[in-house]
């Protein structure tokens, strides 16, 4: 068998209420199937205002419109129905949303090799193989998983995406350049607030901000950056990439982008700006690879301003905070999921014979 034969679907939405992050690192594991000679294809809802579509067409990947978001209603039969290949034909799903319960993956079990992508280890997740990057990710999170399946936990199984990785540069003398990124939706206007509060800190720094395709209020940030010439809005980018080379400090939200960031080695301020987001950053603060910044705050304008004048003034804390990163995030991940991918198929087919 080759995994051309394989039918693989990428389970995952980008409409506001998702962001963007869930989409961008299934892209990262689609092209490391892709790479192995498996042919993803996208399934997603909303097309029509789905913030990744072009991202994911302009990749070279299929997309299959789903008639309801991953498990509102009717979700669960249209994806059972599309995974539902031909007698002796395999099937694998990725799932990767925040929504994607018990009852959803159970549903979809009977019909493929259930690959769950897992941030918040909030309940059983019934699937064949479950990926946790968390840098805490424990088997205490899953105590009542099955036997046969396949936990992926911690760093090693990370969604960056390899370029990061190369790009990693080494330490910078001063902090010339700081890249303000919030995810792409920014839901309070975060990137707002940095700049109205800690713009006397950044000067002469120059600052690069990302207004992402669902800010609430793009035309703030326009309208800050005109008064301040060292502001340059970047307006929907197709990728952090270009920006995060050539930052030299970065304040972000603590999603896939601070992974990003550790696999660049760029220092970094993370904002938990969702409670969710905790689990994510906090273990990035307690091993010494960003500094960090409660939900609450936000308000706390001291607190913050100490924080990034910490990280501004000393080459020590920055290059003490890279070395932290590479520790932890020391090689991409994909492959190595892909890796465990493959041998589960292998071996649900040799059952079969």
């Amino acid at each position: 068998m080759t995994f051309r034969d394989v039918r693989l679907v990428m389970r995952c939405d980008a409409v506001r209420e998702d962001g963007l992050g869930h989409v961008m690192r299934s892209l990262v594991l689609a092209e490391a199937f892709r790479e192995r000679g498996w042919r993803p294809q996208f399934a997603t809802a909303g097309v029509a205002e789905n913030m990744a579509v072009e991202r994911i067409r302009g990749r070279g990947f299929e997309i299959v419109e789903m008639p309801a978001r991953v498990a509102a209603p009717g979700d669960a039969v249209a994806l059972a129905a599309l995974l539902d290949a031909p007698a002796g034909k395999p099937a694998v799903v990725v799932v990767d949303s925040k929504r994607a319960d018990a009852g959803y993956l159970s549903q979809l079990l009977p019909y493929a090799l259930v690959v769950a992508i897992d941030d918040d280890a909030c309940g059983p997740m019934p699937a064949d193989i479950i990926v946790n990057a968390r840098m805490d990710a424990s088997p205490a999170f899953y105590p009542d998983l099955a036997a046969e399946r396949t936990l992926l936990l911690g760093p090693g199984f990370n969604l960056v995406h390899p370029d990061h990785f190369a790009v990693a540069r080494g330490p910078a003398e001063a902090i010339d350049r700081l890249l303000v990124t919030f995810g792409g939706e920014d839901p309070e206007n975060h990137s707002l607030w940095v700049l109205e509060q800690l713009l006397p800190e950044l000067t002469p720094v120059a600052v690069d901000v990302v207004i992402g395709p669902s800010h609430p209020a793009p035309d703030s940030i326009r309208r800050m950056a005109a008064t301040a010439p060292a502001i340059e809005p970047v307006e929907q980018p197709p990728s952090l990439l270009p920006l995060i080379r050539r930052a030299d400090l970065a304040i972000s939200a603590g999603g896939t982008t601070a992974f990003e960031l550790c696999a660049a080695r760029v220092p970094m301020l993370a904002i938990a700006i969702e409670e969710h987001q905790h689990p994510l950053i906090d273990p990035l603060g307690a091993a010494g690879a960003a500094s960090t910044l409660a939900y609450a705050s936000r308000f706390d304008v001291e607190a913050a301003l100490t924080a990034l004048g910490r990280l501004r003034s000393s080459r020590q804390l920055r290059d003490e905070m890279r070395a932290s990163q590479m520790r932890l995030m020391a090689l991409p991940g994909a492959c190595n999921i892909v890796a465990a991918v493959e041998k589960k198929t292998n071996d649900a087919q040799k059952a079969e014979r």
